[in-house]
């Protein structure tokens, strides 16, 4: 039998690639975290991740999950569609 050909790990990207809409949810996210006066790492804390991700979500090179963004909006006291940009 054949093996299994798969990529190597490191060929495959390391981020999502920058998109309009990720672009602004980070922005978005950047704002409400300085409004509540907290740091990137408090952030992260709280998430459970670490710093470098929260400044990868703000830069829109990660994207942010469903579960994350309700815990964020929670943690932010924003409301979750502020938080995504969603109008209602």
């Amino acid at each position: 039998m054949a093996p299994f050909n798969c990529r190597k790990r490191s060929s495959l990207p390391k981020h999502h690639p920058k998109t309009p809409w990720a672009i602004a949810q980070g922005e978005r996210l950047r704002a409400a975290r300085l409004a509540a006066g907290l740091s990137q790492t408090a952030v992260a804390h709280h998430l459970d991740c670490t710093y470098q991700m929260v400044q990868r979500l703000e830069h829109g090179t990660a994207h942010l999950s469903a579960e994350r963004a309700v815990l964020l909006a929670n943690f932010l006291n924003v409301d979750l569609r502020q938080l995504l940009g969603v109008t209602p």
